[in-house]
């Protein structure tokens, strides 16, 4: 049952790669697209994730400080997707760079906080390495339609993969308070209201309203990543009991990687190089010996 929950975590995942490959194709304006997602999803969020049970109690350990640590997370992991959406020309090439955000906590790990340099992250973190080079090897048009060129895509890439790895440290720092149990199931939440509250300050300052395209798209993106949120931790709930917990990581980034390569070629019909393929399998490899 884990496993199955952990591949449809990954399908989940892949399909909001698809989505915003579709928001790119129809030109729709990245600013009030975000906007909109992000406030559904954090209405969403707060309607199916929260127990307010324990929250109207008020059994939640370091409000403040986890407030703080959240909205900063949120903060980062929308700016993160801002510069994922514009790189999303480049198809499976800018997700892949993106969905190795992991190399970011791997790398504070090692350097600040004293973790060892064990050989299967060492062999993650060259993999990924190399699967940039090979991206910076590809002409154009062998990752996008040519519309943005290529050093400009992997600049934005990589910009999403600093901010979403800064989101993922943020946010796992709760998890090492000794004792604390987030019972009110907050962080979902906090960290998508963090990221929808300036979005909207800036689309209402500007008069920038959502396209009618854009609202659907927008609805289909929070759907898919609540629902991505519920069922990433089912499954590291049923794996941690089989003792696979392990599995939950590299095998829903490896399927989603996977899913939105399958999109490119049977859906958006590119024909990537060489360079291309190797770098979303060395990629894909990379973030699969990190996690693990």
């Amino acid at each position: 049952m884990g496993l199955m929950l952990t591949l449809l975590t990954g399908m989940v995942w892949g399909g909001i790669g698809v989505v915003l490959s579709l928001a790119v194709r129809k030109r729709i304006k990245v600013l009030p697209f975000m906007a909109a997602a992000n406030a559904l999803a954090s209405v969403g969020a707060w309607m199916f994730l929260v127990e307010w049970q324990p929250l109207l109690a008020g059994r939640v350990e370091h409000p403040l400080s986890l407030i703080l640590l959240l909205s900063m997370a949120g903060f980062a992991a929308t700016i993160g997707m801002l510069f994922l959406l514009k790189a999303m020309d480049a198809g499976a090439a800018a997700w892949t760079v993106g969905q190795s955000a992991m190399v970011i906590p791997f790398l504070v790990g090692v350097l600040f906080w004293g973790e060892p340099l064990r050989t299967g992250g060492a062999c993650g973190l060259a993999a990924i390495l190399a699967s940039l080079l090979a991206f910076a090897g590809a002409r154009p048009s062998d990752t996008g339609d040519g519309a943005v060129p290529n050093r400009r895509w992997l600049m934005q890439a990589l910009l999403a993969l600093v901010f979403l790895g800064a989101q993922q440290i943020l946010s796992s720092i709760p998890s090492s308070w000794e004792g604390w149990n987030d019972s009110a199931k907050l962080r979902g939440p906090l960290i998508l209201t963090a990221g929808a509250l300036p979005l909207l300050f800036l689309v209402i300052r500007r008069r920038l309203w959502p396209e009618r395209d854009a609202w659907w798209l927008a609805g289909l993106y929070a759907g898919l990543g609540i629902a991505g949120n519920l069922l990433l931790f089912a499954a590291m709930d049923s794996l941690r009991t089989e003792g696979r917990l392990a599995l939950v990581f590299p095998l829903a980034v490896g399927t989603c990687i996977v899913l939105v390569a399958l999109c490119d070629i049977l859906i958006w019909k590119r024909r990537p190089c060489w360079f291309t393929w190797t770098g979303i399998a060395l990629g894909m490899l990379g973030v699969i010996l990190l996690a693990l």
